[in-house]
């Protein structure tokens, strides 16, 4: 049998990246003269998690004119028996639930709800630990839309919440790192018990000095090397390393053992860094994304199996280590403003109603892609595309740009 060794310290042959926190880290009611939410686009006025609408005129996004706008497994043999991931798994775990205290994911993908309670049978496998793909494989196009204002974000296997409140089999929780003006603490919404396990991040971290972050659209974590399949995991997924075998990574999980997932699939690299930390350059954001590109989109997705609009620059300004808000009103606050002609590959794109005008409510955001596109999760009914900027339907509420990646 293959024998494997523990983390020695040596770093990853990998680029070295940048620093970063390992944990991860809503529009108001529509105007009158705004068009209904009924494309699967967020609900006019609410850029998801916030209360307030926020205006093209409050983010200081620098604006073009509106004519320019309209024109344009187990162990193998020799491995240590201390697991740093003993605590028993996520569905088995006794947990002691207090408010203010942290817990770690230990589902797949959890999404978060605006209010505790299923409303649908169908939404049942949301609840699982794996239940995503065959939940969202279940649900048609109409069924999807149910789902605008319903959904808050989510936040994947391994990442920190912090307890809110507790309703009985439900806790609201705020996702750490996903920061928005509706909690200090991190988007906040209502998941499963079950879907959490006891905080293990502090320990996790003291026995690796690297980390493995699925770098693949997603993933199946493997009891063994070729092994039975244990669960799906998501791009961003971040799980300290334990050894490496034949092309695979063996990895601690959070109450789960420890599980296997193939090389080519995720990248090594050091703690407290991110996947590809010292490539945050706009080129490397638009070829990060570009690999979603077919991928359905997914109101308050934030997951390869699907994003919405703000969740898919997010997440890839995460996998790179650049820290931005959540939601799309709120990443045009932040970041360099950028004129029209002068963006570079990476900048975002934001759009706002009445025609774009300071006085609109931003309700979309996009990447720059180069040559005039743009590539974007736009709503229900499509997926990830590359697409001319000057495309009728966003040209006319083209609002400005920002840049938080390096030239």
């Amino acid at each position: 049998m293959l024998g494997w060794k523990l983390l020695t310290g040596v770093k990853p042959q990998t680029p070295d990246p940048i620093a970063v926190s390992y944990s991860g880290v809503e529009q108001a009611p529509p105007d009158a003269a705004q068009p209904a939410a009924d494309s699967g686009e967020k609900p006019d006025g609410l850029e998801k998690g916030n209360d307030t609408p926020i205006r093209a005129q409050d983010t200081a996004v620098q604006q073009s004119s509106r004519s320019e706008a309209a024109s344009a497994g187990g162990p193998a043999s020799g491995a240590p028996q201390a697991d740093p991931a003993k605590p028993q798994s996520a569905q088995q775990a006794v947990l002691k639930w207090e408010t203010g205290k942290l817990y770690t994911v230990g589902a797949g993908v959890a999404t978060l709800w605006t209010e505790p309670g299923g409303k649908r049978d169908m939404d049942a496998p949301s609840f699982a630990s794996d239940g995503l793909e065959s939940w969202l494989a279940g649900m048609s196009i109409k069924e999807k839309l149910w789902l605008v204002g319903k959904l808050e974000t989510q936040v994947l296997y391994g990442q920190q919440v912090k307890l809110l409140e507790v309703n009985g089999e439900w806790v609201k929780v705020a996702a750490l790192g996903q920061t928005t003006k509706k909690s200090k603490d991190g988007y906040p919404g209502w998941l499963r018990k079950s879907q959490l396990a006891p905080d293990w991040t502090q320990t996790a971290r003291d026995q690796s000095l690297q980390q493995v972050t699925v770098a693949a659209r997603q993933t199946t974590l493997r009891d063994a090397p070729d092994g039975v399949p244990f669960r799906s995991v998501s791009f961003n997924t971040s799980l300290p390393y334990a050894a490496e075998q034949d092309g695979w990574l063996q990895v601690m999980t959070p109450g789960d053992g420890l599980k296997w997932l193939p090389k080519a699939d995720a990248v090594v690299h050091e703690t407290g860094t991110a996947a590809y930390g010292q490539q945050a350059t706009g080129a490397a954001l638009v070829r990060t994304a570009g690999r979603f590109v077919g991928l359905p989109y997914l109101w308050s997705g934030m997951s390869g199996f699907g994003f919405d609009c703000s969740g898919f620059t997010y997440s890839v300004h995460r996998f790179h280590g650049i820290a931005i808000p959540r939601d799309a009103a709120e990443q045009a606050l932040s970041g360099q403003p950028v004129s029209r002609d002068q963006l570079q590959p990476g900048d975002l794109l934001f759009f706002a109603y009445q025609s774009g005008s300071r006085k609109g409510v931003i309700h979309h955001v996009a990447m720059y892609y180069g040559d005039g596109q743009m590539i974007h999760s736009p709503k229900t009914e499509r997926a990830v595309e590359i697409i001319p900027l000057h495309t009728p339907e966003y040209a006319i509420e083209y609002a400005g740009a920002r840049r938080y990646s390096t030239p």
